[in-house]
């Protein structure tokens, strides 16, 4: 049976036994990291789940796959590196810096316990000595899965002069030229990591959030652009969240105004589900990361591009995307379509780490009312002006159908940069299962047409994408300020099915109480959001 509250444990599987091959099975119960399984069914769709929520002879079996599958030990050995006015073989040699080794990793620490990360962990029961060596054991089980299961391009792996990363603990009394060093640093990572006591907890996913950070680094990708700088949250949080799938707490960012599309800097720490479709696909995996090596740049070795522009570049060449981004098009369609049911690897996870309950949720507006056009015919509609489609944002619409086949046409409203739109009506069972129309196509200001009938029993949605075929840099977004971006507008005639409509502002009928919805426009052009009550 289903968990009285999915988020305190997302991505447990539950119901009836099921058969299903294993995929693959990595990481392991480490204080707050679960070993994960990824299953696959006879239709070939493959799912994710903790392994803890299976039987004992399950769990026993996936133990015996992992241990016939153990990734293998790095052979090389790596240096120390000393940085000056930072750390030195001396002052280690004098007991005024701490040093813990790892096979990958340098973890440094000062001796003055007036710090905030002593008085921390001393609070939370811990010993320093236990802190940095499971700080050490949890980083280099990290380094392993990064490499093995991400094909992330390890820091100084294939150099010759390999060098361990630096993590430096704050609030501990390093002897630093900054200051004295006895206060919280909060969390960071480029070059080296620092971070607070809070952030290091056993089996930590700050830490492999960070770690992802440092990956990206030591790419050298997408450096000073200041536009291109979302991508680097959104790829440690899709980093942290495939690597150890617990709650990821700003998913709702992104989740509560998917019209804002993936590239939004409000809902850049949110916006993984992007990276997740691109990494499930066997034409793109590669580009996840390999879009980090290969970006264009300059002599400096800043880049000359953004992050999506250079994939699609990428793909092209490799002839996946073979009409750039008309290509690439297709599959920010499907993306959207696939948002209705979360029908990515992690449904599971995605979809109870946002239920308190099993009946509501915490998201207040990840579905879009439609608005009808005046004029006598009941089957148009336009979508809401205060939720106007930016690139490669979506539109979920619910539709409540009479038992027959519905059909959609939409007709766009604009060219702006060679505008497009993507959009299939989605059925979805109970189980959340999903059955898709085709993909529909329109452009500029023509019309597509998609249609499907229903399976019963199936809640019915819309969705439509904005797939434009020129690319457009939305850079940071300025707070307090609207939406900039290019918007698509468009019109819908739906038959077979009604539209949700309604105002725009009202929160879902399922939002859990106390619910805030994190919607940018509806909430006064403003991060942070605003109660929905």
């Amino acid at each position: 049976m289903e968990a009285e509250r999915p988020e305190a444990t997302p991505g447990t599987a539950s119901g009836a036994p099921f058969s299903a091959r294993l995929v693959q099975a990595y990481g392991e119960d480490y204080g707050e990291a679960r070993r994960t399984v990824v299953l696959e069914w006879e239709d070939g769709c493959r799912r994710q789940f903790r392994a803890e929520s299976f039987s004992d002879a399950d769990r026993t079996l996936i133990d015996r796959e992992v241990a016939a599958r153990a990734s293998v030990a790095d052979p090389a050995s790596y240096r120390i590196n000393y940085r000056p006015g930072m750390t030195s073989p001396e002052l280690v040699r004098d007991g005024k810096l701490a040093l813990h080794t790892t096979q990958h990793f340098s973890i440094w620490y000062g001796k003055n316990t007036a710090g905030n990360f002593y008085r921390t962990i001393a609070e939370q029961g811990r010993s320093m000595e236990q802190v940095v060596r499971e700080t050490g054991e949890w980083m280099e089980k990290q380094w392993l899965i990064n490499r093995d299961v991400l094909e992330a391009p390890m820091p100084f792996a294939s150099g010759s002069d390999r060098q361990k990363l630096d993590i430096f603990l704050c609030g501990t009394g390093r002897p630093i030229q900054e200051g004295d060093d006895l206060e919280e640093c909060g969390a960071n990572a480029a070059e080296t990591m620092s971070v607070s006591a809070w952030a290091v907890l056993k089996g930590s996913n700050v830490l492999v959030h960070e770690f992802g950070h440092m990956i990206q680094f030591y790419t050298g990708g997408f450096r000073d652009k200041d536009d291109a700088g979302m991508i680097w949250e959104t790829g440690a949080e899709w980093n942290a969240f495939t690597v150890n799938p617990v709650f990821n707490a700003t998913s709702a960012d992104y989740l509560n105004q998917l019209e804002n599309g993936f590239l939004f800097s409000v809902a850049r720490y949110g916006a993984n589900p992007i990276m997740t479709y691109l990494y499930e696909r066997d034409a793109t995996r590669a580009l996840v990361f390999g879009t980090w090596l290969r970006n264009r740049r300059d002599a400096s070795g800043a880049t000359q591009e953004d992050y999506l522009p250079a994939l699609v570049r990428l793909a092209q060449e490799a002839g996946t995307y073979p009409n750039g981004l008309a290509s690439f098009a297709d599959d920010a369609g499907w993306y959207g379509a696939r948002l209705v049911a979360m029908d990515f690897l992690n449904q599971r996870t995605m979809l109870d780490q946002l239920r308190p309950t099993r009946t509501t949720s915490w998201l207040a507006h990840f579905t879009t009312p439609l608005v009808p056009v005046a004029g006598g015919d009941a089957t148009l509609y336009d979508p809401p002006s205060q939720r106007a489609l930016l690139q490669w944002g979506t539109h979920i619409v619910p539709l409540t159908g009479d038992g027959r086949q519905v059909k959609v046409t939409l007709t766009g409203a604009t060219t702006a940069n060679r505008a497009a739109w993507r959009f299939s009506i989605v059925a979805v069972e109970p189980n959340g299962t999903p059955h898709y129309a085709p993909l529909g196509t329109a452009g500029g200001q023509g019309s597509g047409t998609t249609m499907l009938t229903p399976p019963s029993g199936t809640k019915l949605y819309l969705a439509v994408t904005a797939t434009p075929y020129a690319y457009e840099t939305l850079g940071w977004q300025e707070n307090g300020q609207p939406v900039k971006g290019t918007r698509f507008p468009y019109r819908v005639k739906i038959e077979g099915a009604t539209p949700r409509t309604g105002p725009v502002e009202a929160c879902s009928a399922d939002s859990a109480p106390g619910t805030w919805t994190t919607n940018y426009t509806l909430s006064g052009n403003k991060e942070g959001g605003r109660p929905c009550a």
